[in-house]
């Protein structure tokens, strides 16, 4: 294939975790694939073909089924979440920002995370068997650090790279379908043009930034019911697309979109004992690896790839139409 997943394909994509239903389903699809064409003479050859690869990846919704590059996003349909007693309100967007945002000559505009501690990891309320995100520790971020509030958008893309990668072309929508060292050309780039230095941001920094003081499985609870409220999550691949940035609530921090619409690349290496053996100051991730980790989820995920603690991971010369970013700089 291709193009990337947001979990590696021997990683069950989109969090599925179906590694023993795999052959099972494979053999249901091209049964059903046959009697229904046995059935009705009219279903085209192409309509069996995409129902039969949709039934044996269990509902994934890879980017080799999209069709071409489109202008507009799509709508975003509703999510309901699990029974149980109503959640409290969420935390108020921005509540935590005390800083004034510093606004860089490209447009991003970017908040300041104060230093602090946090748990890092898969929590009570996490969903999925957290297989690389325990154990839970206690981080510790020890410097302030600035973070643009919104992923970078097409047009951001192409004034400093003159080019347009994304399957959603609008100018607000953000970028995707850029590698890891793509994005660092693009870092390079940007910081010559405005004297900083720019990166990204590590993935205890993201994460810290993405809870936003919480503890929860979202930034705004634990019920990805309401994920409609506060991000991009759950929609069709096929019939879904990216949304303008900040067209959601923002997190306390006063950040956008770091539930869903793309997911985001990281500084880090993945490795998937690291939370075992990393520092509790500033973790860096290890220092080598084969694969790069990207964070958040994006809108065509399954909610639960969403949640703040979930880890992805891909390689770094891999282009997805669901991985764009974020600028972080040292305050």
């Amino acid at each position: 294939m291709s193009q990337a997943d947001l979990r590696k394909p021997d990683h069950k994509p989109f969090g599925a975790r179906r590694a023993k239903l795999g052959p099972a389903l494979s053999r249901l699809a091209v049964l059903t694939a046959l009697l229904t064409l046995l059935a009705g003479g009219f279903i085209f050859w192409s309509g069996v073909w995409s129902t039969a690869k949709a039934q044996a990846m269990g509902g994934s919704r890879r980017p080799i089924d999209v069709p071409g590059p489109v202008e507009t996003p799509g709508e975003t349909p509703g999510e309901t979440g699990p029974a149980g007693p109503p959640e409290p309100p969420a935390p108020e967007s921005n509540s935590l920002s005390t800083a004034r945002p510093v606004t860089s000559n490209l447009g991003l505009v970017y908040v300041l995370i104060p230093a602090g501690s946090f748990m890092m990891g898969a929590g009570p309320g996490f969903q999925g068997d957290g297989e690389y995100e325990r154990p839970a520790r206690e981080v510790r971020i020890t410097k302030p650090f600035r973070l643009s509030r919104a992923e970078v958008t097409v047009s951001q893309w192409f004034a400093i790279m003159n080019d347009r990668p994304s399957r959603n072309r609008g100018s607000d929508m953000p970028v995707e379908n850029v590698g890891w060292d793509e994005v660092q050309e693009f870092l390079k780039r940007l910081g010559e043009r405005e004297g900083r230095g720019y990166r990204l941001p590590t993935e205890a920094e993201w994460e810290y930034a993405a809870r936003g003081g919480t503890s929860t499985a979202y930034w705004f609870g634990n019920d990805p019911g309401r994920m409609k409220d506060y991000g991009y999550c759950g929609e069709n691949f096929g019939e879904g697309s990216t949304h303008p940035v900040m067209g959601a609530k923002a997190n306390p921090f006063g950040l956008y979109d770091m539930n869903g619409n793309v997911s985001e690349w990281v500084a880090d290496w993945f490795a998937e004992d690291y939370y075992a053996r990393g520092p509790r100051n500033d973790p860096k991730g290890p220092p080598t690896g084969a694969e790069k980790v990207h964070r958040g989820g994006a809108y065509a995920s399954d909610p639960k790839v969403c949640q703040s603690a979930w880890r992805d991971f891909e390689t770094p010369g891999v282009n997805s139409f669901l991985i764009g970013f974020r600028v972080a700089y040292d305050e």
